[in-house]
């Protein structure tokens, strides 16, 4: 979250809340089925505690956004690349969650 914050042209960071809720959904999903890498915690309970870790650490990145921002400012004045090139690279190279699913099985 916090790397996407400060490198991400602002154009993607908006569309990053909805695949935020798309990548929790497949988890859910992926956890459901006993796939995905939340298969490595064993039981409901160790999927439990996973899916807390993971909010906590989502709740820590919030926290952490403001500091984030500023970082933002001073990458942008050295950056090499414009937003717009940086928005068709990260584009053109996604992984779909499909082939996310596919390669931590």
């Amino acid at each position: 979250m916090l790397l996407a914050l400060k490198l991400f042209p602002w154009s993607l960071l908006w569309l990053n809340v909805p695949y935020y809720l798309m990548r929790l959904a497949s988890g859910v999903m992926a956890a459901s089925r006993n796939r995905g890498e939340i298969a490595k915690y064993g039981g409901f309970g160790g999927k439990l505690r996973a899916a807390w870790a993971m909010l906590r650490g989502d709740l820590a990145a919030l926290r952490m956004a403001p500091m984030t921002l500023r970082k933002r400012r001073d990458v942008r004045r050295i950056a090499k690349l414009s937003p717009k090139e940086i928005r068709e690279l990260i584009l053109k190279y996604r992984i779909s969650l499909k082939e996310l699913s596919e390669q931590s099985n």
